[in-house]
């Protein structure tokens, strides 16, 4: 008798593609949660806080570069690219 899973063709996740989606997921509610809290503006389309100074801007920059690199370290812990982890950063939404 064939199993459902293999008549239906089950595809098992690959993990490095789960991994770069948490990463993602990560870079995104790290960096969303420091801009709530530095800057005065607020994007009504995506929802998310936006810098209206240059000093916010400044802020925002230096704390995403940092989680980007913090984040490149695990990554490369699972055999994942700083660009590989860039291109999931980009399409994350």
């Amino acid at each position: 008798m064939i199993d459902q899973r293999e008549w239906l063709g089950h595809i098992e996740p690959n993990p490095m593609v789960l991994k770069l989606k948490e990463l993602a997921e990560e870079y995104h509610r790290v960096t969303e949660i420091y801009d709530r809290k530095v800057c005065t503006g607020w994007d009504e389309r995506d929802q998310c806080a936006m810098p209206q100074t240059t000093v916010q801007r400044s802020l925002v920059t230096v704390n995403a570069t940092r989680c980007f690199a913090e984040l490149s370290i695990k990554a490369k812990e699972f055999g994942i690219s700083a660009s590989a982890l860039r291109k999931a950063i980009s399409e994350f939404r």
